[in-house]
């Protein structure tokens, strides 16, 4: 049996190691060596044959140490490439073990649906799209492509902006709407109003799909408000709509939002900066199918809205200060909301014309915190509700805090917040 080297696990060499020793004869040659080693002094006649021995020696030592390098690398060489095979082997059969080609792909798609970049993200990005999800997803492998493409709402976000450096190729987002069901549409000119080069016929190109729009974020500006008219009646499956204003008139945000007077699944509103805006606004929304209700306008035109719309699940009531007359309502006035769950309103004097019997959340704010937590508990005897959750502007003392909290014991998450 051949032994081995217990620390490098080699074969003992069978090559004979060339004599390095060196015989001195005596502590003056010692000395006289040590001497010549550590300065430039020539050696002498009789010294040189001595020197030349012992590089002679070194020499042979070299060589062979160079040998065994030289075959060790060699063997270094093999074994890391046989092990580069053998790992990228293991891997493979490592990833035909991985449980991710086991997961359904119903699950799979639930987890691309986690990749996809938020709104402010794609706003604000630089990247390419084809770097970002779900485009990516098909880079990956066979598998995961076919379920990127299998899964529609993957590809409904379109986001289109004029703080881009340059709109998105027409062919890629015909694409994406052909992978998508329905469509969730974020379109952004310019704040000034300015008109930017391509973006009306974007939005043409886009409104032609407008039976598949699910969701509508729009700014709105003089020169797209005339193209707004061509979507009255084409669409039918809008269910949630947010409006913003680039400071156009009265009348002209009146006509452009004329187009949603037919969405008959409209569901989720929300109107920004309506407080230019005459109450006529109310009769443009069929208000009986709204759960969701978020408007910046007067309280008048607020009013007339939330007349019409029983079926309120969230709201959030913001009435522009200054100039806004607010006194004790009559009964008649007091607008029954039986389905509000949650509410955000400011200021709190709305809650007096307010019964919302299955109220459990509210966030209330106002210019004075007594006026607030006044507003507050008169709105909550009169709708009989059971607050859980509450949001205040302010921070009051320890003895109202008390005070509330006997009152109302049901309140299980208290906040101090500011608008």
């Amino acid at each position: 049996m051949t032994l081995l080297c217990p620390q490098c696990g080699a074969p003992p060499s069978s090559r004979t190691e060339p004599d390095m020793s060196i015989t001195v004869e005596g502590p003056s040659t010692i000395a006289r060596y040590l001497r010549l080693m550590r300065t430039n002094e020539p050696p002498a006649g009789p010294e040189l044959a001595y020197i030349r021995g012992v590089a002679s020696k070194t020499d042979a030592r070299l060589a062979s140490m160079d040998t065994q390098i030289s075959n060790l690398r060699a063997q270094l060489i093999q074994l890391e490439d046989e092990r580069s095979v053998l790992a990228e082997a293991h891997q493979q059969h490592k990833a035909i073990l991985s449980p991710l080609r086991r997961m359904p792909p119903e699950i799979m798609a639930n987890i691309f649906l986690y990749t996809l970049p938020s709104l402010s993200e794609i706003a604000h990005s630089s990247e390419p799209k084809t770097t970002q999800s779900p485009w990516i997803l098909g880079q990956i492998c066979s598998r995961w492509r076919e379920i990127a493409l299998s899964t529609s709402s993957l590809w409904s976000m379109i986001h289109v902006s004029a703080s881009k450096r340059k709109l998105d190729p027409l062919p890629m987002i015909q694409t994406q709407i052909d992978r998508a069901r329905m469509l969730k549409i974020h379109f952004y000119p310019r704040k000034d109003g300015e008109p930017t080069p391509g973006m009306i016929e974007f939005f043409e190109f886009l409104s032609e799909h407008s039976a598949r729009w699910e969701e509508l974020s729009i700014r709105l500006t003089e020169s797209l408000a005339p193209h707004m008219a061509g979507l009255r009646g084409r669409l039918p499956s809008l269910r949630q709509l947010w409006v913003n204003w680039a400071a156009p008139g009265a009348d002209t945000a009146i006509e452009s939002l004329k187009c949603f007077e037919t969405c008959p699944s409209l569901m989720d509103l929300a109107l920004g900066r309506m407080d230019n805006v005459p109450q006529p606004l109310s009769l443009l929304f069929q208000a009986a199918h709204l759960t969701s209700y978020r408007v910046y306008c007067p309280w008048k035109t607020r009013r007339d809205i939330l007349r019409r719309a029983p079926n309120i699940v969230e709201a959030k009531i913001s009435v522009p200060s200054g100039g806004q007359p607010w006194s004790v309502p009559e009964e008649n006035e007091v607008i029954d909301m039986t389905d509000l769950q949650r509410l955000y309103v400011f200021p709190s004097n709305v809650l007096q014309y307010l019964r919302a019997p299955a109220l459990t959340g509210i966030a209330c704010y106002g210019k004075r915190e007594n006026s607030i937590w006044h507003d507050l508990d008169a709105f909550c005897i009169r709708s009989s509700c059971i607050l859980r959750q509450l949001c205040i502007e302010g921070l009051p003392d320890a003895n109202l805090t008390t005070e509330i909290l006997k009152k109302y014991p049901s309140i299980k998450m208290w906040r101090s917040c500011s608008r």
